[in-house]
């Protein structure tokens, strides 16, 4: 049994074998809680409430009308429900969606990493090896590495600490041209 509280989003009733089933959900949780041929007087849409469920053996969330209680009216984006923030055995769900998270996150950077080679290649804007072998180590290689670059970048622009500002040995730009006239500070975008 599961204690839950929260803002009602959505009240159901469904027609089944010429009977009507009734039933419910809560803002921020994605389980519908049902009552079964006992229509719930005090659930209504945005209606703050608690009660307990219990899961059956189909898996479904069986509530008793009965037992529900009235916390008050409310906004129901207001609301946060107790179920949506701890799984139902009442371990907390954030390890979860941060793994879940990172998972989509690579996905997503070895999508866009695949998109950019495939650009590469088609418009001949990197050359390739010779040979078909040769090749196709080399795409890995670079798609790998693409994958990488993608997912640190993300990593940076989640956490800026992250970065690293390396010095390099990069000249500094001279203030003569090549002629030997004088380069003139001007800023092309300023139109004053």
């Amino acid at each position: 049994m599961t204690e839950v509280s929260g803002f009602v989003n959505r009240v159901n009733a469904t027609a089944w074998n010429d009977k009507i089933l009734h039933g419910f959900s809560i803002s921020g949780d994605d389980r519908l809680f049902g009552t079964g041929l006992d229509k719930p007087a005090l659930v209504t849409e945005g209606a703050h409430i608690r009660f307990t469920a219990e899961r059956n053996d189909k898996g479904r969330w069986n509530v008793k009308a009965s037992q529900i209680e009235k916390l008050g009216e409310g906004d129901i984006q207001a609301g946060v429900s107790v179920a949506s923030a701890t799984k139902p055995n009442g371990k907390d769900n954030a390890p979860y969606r941060d793994a879940k998270g990172l998972v989509i996150e690579q996905q997503s950077c070895r999508n866009s990493a695949i998109a950019w080679v495939t650009a590469l290649l088609e418009n001949d804007l990197i050359s390739k090896p010779k040979t078909v072998k040769d090749r196709y180590d080399w795409a890995n290689n670079l798609l790998d590495h693409t994958v990488e670059a993608f997912v640190k970048e993300n990593a940076i622009v989640r956490d800026p600490s992250l970065a690293v500002v390396e010095e390099t040995d990069v000249p500094p730009i001279p203030s003569t041209a090549v002629g030997g006239e004088e380069l003139k500070e001007e800023d092309p975008w300023d139109k004053s």
